[in-house]
């Protein structure tokens, strides 16, 4: 298992790649491709809710709907 400061680099390390445009990132002597910027999201995505589960900070969604119109 990645102690929490691993997958803060990580998470360094793919957020750099997101800005820079680049689709493959190293970390640890390790390399990988992504196919896609959304499955870049997706990493940060999954590596930020590893460290907030390592942290016990719990993560928090919210989700806003709004409607336009006369109503009921």
């Amino acid at each position: 298992m990645a102690t929490l400061t691993d997958l803060q680099a990580e998470l360094e390390a793919l957020k750099y790649a997101k800005r820079s445009g680049i689709q493959s990132v190293s970390h640890k002597g390790r390399t990988v491709t992504y196919r896609s910027m959304d499955e870049l999201d997706r990493a940060i995505s999954a590596t930020e809710a590893e460290i907030a589960k390592l942290s016990g900070v719990p993560i928090v969604r919210t989700v806003r709907v709004y409607a336009s119109g006369k109503g009921l």
